[in-house]
């Protein structure tokens, strides 16, 4: 008994030993040590020098806004303008030849090369003037006929001084007539220089003012001087007679003659005093077109 206790005792010390020896694989591993690779400082990126900017082009200028439906627009040769659709039906322009003196030539026949525009159709037929507007240049103007240059320089110290006037305002073309009078006198801008409107009628003889004769007129000048515009426009009013040798009532035509200056007079406060609705085609309409007036003629 005690033989076989000894035997037992000595196999589990055996089992024991082997036990100890043997070591259990669990898939787990410890990592073994490692040297940190070293730190490496970021390259430094180098500095570029600094591009001098590129020269950039001005946008180009924003067009023109456009033209509304109740106007009519024309340009021509650089000089341009607006005229509302009830005014006129159409215009056309032209380039006038030059004109330079001659002997016995008068100087109403003396002119520079000149645009001259013509509306079509417009809202007063069969009168005496023809709707028309004239830009001229200036020195070229000045220097063909002193006649013309004398209103020129007259017409540059009036829109500089801006006086209340009550004789001859400065008139181009130059007519074989006289300026008989003025009324509806007002000063404004165009687009690219001044003037000043008035209504008159031009004779060679006392007569009525009526209303074949009586027109609008706006001369101006471009703020440069290089461009002189005149605006030719008839009119009409129903205080006024129809034509020329409608006198007035109860007189001959030596009284009214004799008379004539103080009909003058009496004529230009009633027409003064009318609002610019009642004239025929009304004022307003008269100096927009004249205020739209643009002239960038390159000569």
């Amino acid at each position: 008994m005690n033989h076989a206790r000894y035997w037992i005792l000595t196999a589990l010390i055996v089992l024991i030993t082997l036990a100890c020896s043997v070591q259990v694989d669990t898939g787990l591993q410890k990592p073994s040590p490692t040297t940190p690779p070293p730190v490496i400082p970021p390259a430094e990126k180098p500095t570029e020098p600094p591009q001098a900017e590129s020269p950039t082009e001005p946008p180009p200028p924003p067009p023109p806004p456009p033209t509304p439906d109740n106007l009519t627009h024309i340009s021509f040769e650089g000089a341009s303008f607006s005229f509302d659709k009830s005014l006129a039906g159409s215009a056309w322009a032209e380039k006038l030849p030059a004109t330079p003196p001659s002997e016995d030539m008068p100087s109403w026949e003396i002119s520079p090369e000149t645009l001259h525009f013509v509306l079509e159709n417009y809202l007063l037929a069969d009168t005496f003037h023809k709707p028309q507007l004239y830009i001229y240049p200036v020195s070229e103007y000045a220097s063909m006929d002193a006649n013309a240059g004398n209103k020129i320089s007259s017409l540059q110290s009036i829109l500089i001084n801006k006086p209340q006037l009550t004789e001859d305002i400065p008139f181009l073309p130059m007519w074989n007539a006289a300026q008989m009078m003025q009324a509806q006198i007002k000063y404004f801008d165009f687009k690219n220089g001044s003037g000043v409107r008035f209504l008159s009628q031009y004779g060679q003889a006392a007569a009525p003012i009526n209303n074949n004769s009586l027109f609008y007129t706006f001369q101006g000048l471009t703020k440069d001087n290089r461009f002189y515009v005149s605006v030719i426009l008839p009119v009409s009013h129903p205080m006024l007679p129809a034509t020329y040798t409608d006198l007035p009532p109860g007189q001959d035509y030596e009284t009214f003659a004799n008379n004539f200056s103080n009909y003058i007079a009496d004529i230009e406060a009633q027409l003064n005093a009318q609002p610019p609705e009642s004239f025929k085609p009304n004022l307003q309409l008269l100096d927009d077109l004249a205020q739209s007036i643009l002239i960038e003629w390159n000569r």
